[in-house]
């Protein structure tokens, strides 16, 4: 897998957290190691919701038409409103 760089502008205070995560002690070798675990993360929190997505929605997804309701948005709104 190639590499590049990328340059980020952060604000005092996140360049303040990060330091603190990069500490002598801290969690992270440095901010390249911590923010590539927070892309990591992204990434993988990404995955599994679209996963969990799809297993759920995979049922509905084959379900005959006629298995479906046909609602307006007005039709939400007042079954919302007696709620």
């Amino acid at each position: 897998m190639g590499k590049s760089s990328i340059q980020i502008t952060l604000s005092d205070d996140l360049q303040e957290h990060v330091r603190r995560q990069v500490a002598k002690g801290g969690p992270y070798r440095d901010a390249d190691d911590y923010i590539r675990s927070l892309v990591s993360r992204d990434r993988q929190a990404q995955s599994t919701a679209s996963a969990w997505i799809g297993q759920h929605l995979a049922d509905a997804m084959q379900a005959d038409e006629e298995t479906y309701l046909l609602v307006s948005a007005e039709d939400v709104i007042k079954r919302n409103k007696k709620a």
